[in-house]
């Protein structure tokens, strides 16, 4: 344990945060053995976070001893101490010591990398990124050039619904259309056509076709011969 004798001109450096029973403070209490033989030290201290207590000491020939615990340097900052001298009806007080409790580093953590180290772990995360961003890339173009497929796909299908659609539209309404245009006025809409016989006699040859009358109804006659006075 290092020993520091105490002196009341200047603060005087007592320790460290943390340290225990690493540092005795002493003081020489001659004169006061002399004044009081049958006397008692005792010491007070001041702790830098302003707490103040009693603590432990002792005393061997004309020397007070104040070994300072864990408890006295727990925190950092300007403590101080003093003397007591107790006989009976008695208390007298040496001067008022000042002293720093240095603070100490943290507790130590893992040991750190290599410096060379640092640099290839940043150059190997980098070479990882990029890695991973030209797969990135990569899986992107391929499900783009998948999608473009379908969509192509799916374009020609489409199309193919629609012109299949366009067909069925196109049968449905076609005898609709016939009649439609068929029944824009009455008469003859188609074929009927009298020829005469090629040996002639008094028949004609009618073709098949179609006729409306007046009242709209629709009159359908097939190939057929008609004698001259019926018609």
């Amino acid at each position: 344990m290092r020993t520091i004798a105490l002196a009341a001109k200047t603060p005087q450096e007592w320790g460290k945060t943390g340290e225990n029973n690493a540092t005795a403070l002493t003081l020489n209490v001659s004169t006061e053995l002399a004044l009081w033989p049958d006397g008692e030290p005792q010491a007070t201290y001041y702790r830098p976070d302003g707490v103040v207590y009693p603590i432990i000491c002792s005393i061997s020939g004309n020397t007070v001893s104040v070994p300072l615990t864990s408890t006295e340097t727990t925190t950092a900052g300007r403590a101080q101490i003093e003397i007591q001298w107790i006989d009976t009806g008695v208390v007298a007080k040496s001067a008022t010591f000042s002293g720093n409790i240095v603070q100490s580093l943290s507790e130590p953590g893992d040991v750190p990398a290599a410096p060379g180290q640092a640099w290839l772990d940043a150059v190997t995360a980098v070479g990882v990124a990029a890695g991973a961003a030209k797969t990135g890339a990569e899986t992107a173009k391929a499900d783009a050039l998948l999608a473009q497929g379908a969509a192509e796909d799916a374009r020609d299908l489409a199309q193919g619904y629609a012109a299949e659609m366009d067909t069925a539209i196109a049968e449905a309404i076609a005898p609709v259309t016939s009649q439609l245009a068929e029944k824009t006025c009455h008469g003859i809409a188609s074929g009927l056509s009298v020829t005469a016989q090629e040996e002639q006699d008094m028949t004609v040859q009618v073709e098949s076709g179609v006729a409306y009358a007046p009242d709209g109804t629709r009159h359908e006659l097939e190939d057929t011969t008609i004698e001259v006075e019926d018609a």
